[in-house]
């Protein structure tokens, strides 16, 4: 049973305007862990991805594997891991996106790299899979979104929500526990309830749904 002394790598993922990082965020704080959040705006190529998917895809999947990567090394190197340690993104995202994206030999270029990187970057002790239907997804792009996020092909949400439900839910590399992306833990006493059950998490896959009339 995973307990807050035996977490190290708490990881929260979701595709593309799911609310990772806001959730990061609020679990880090209730569980007094160091919140290490990623820096997408440092990939020059995703603003060109986000206008052209075919030309820029390639190119944006490397740039983010190598900084993922070379975030995770520098955070190793740092001891940044003793404790707990809260994030919205893991290394092993590269291949979800990576699957949505890429054409078949760009594709098999791809993963001989990520294949090289992988065994070095740690895995999560437990992913917070933030599950999301791809029209819930485009309708909270249009409205946070960054501008060139809010042109977003439905098509291709479509496939990314494919690729994610398909790597935690019939893969199941990691511990995962699936929580919906549509329903709010902003209230205090549904994220209370929320970091119980990742602090009783037994391994494997499961799901959290609370009941929110508790809450009224």
């Amino acid at each position: 049973m995973a307990d807050s002394s035996s977490l190290a790598t708490l990881v929260v993922e979701g595709p593309l305007g799911s609310g990772k990082t806001e959730l990061a965020g609020l679990l880090a704080g209730a569980m007094n862990g160091r919140l290490i959040l990623e820096k997408p705006g440092d990939n020059p190529f995703l603003p060109l991805f986000h206008r052209n998917m075919k030309k820029w895809a390639f190119q944006t999947q490397i740039a983010f594997m190598l900084q993922r990567y070379e975030r995770l090394e520098e955070l190793s190197r740092a001891d940044l891991f003793h404790g707990l340690t809260v994030s919205d993104f893991c290394f092993h995202r590269d291949m979800i996106h990576a699957r949505a994206t890429l054409s078949e030999p760009e594709f098999d270029l791809y993963r001989k790299l990520f294949e090289a990187l992988s065994p070095v970057a740690p895995n999560p002790d437990l992913i917070v899979y933030l599950q999301a239907t791809p029209g819930f997804l485009a309708e909270r792009l249009l409205r946070q979104g960054r501008a060139f996020e809010r042109d977003v092909s439905r098509s291709w949400l479509e496939k990314l929500v494919e690729s994610y439900n398909s790597y935690f839910l019939r893969e199941r590399h990691f511990p995962t526990l699936v929580v919906s992306a549509e329903r709010s833990l902003n209230e205090p006493r549904a994220l209370s309830a929320l970091v119980e059950r990742i602090r009783n998490h037994s391994g494997g896959l499961s799901s959290f749904a609370p009941v929110f009339e508790r809450f009224l």
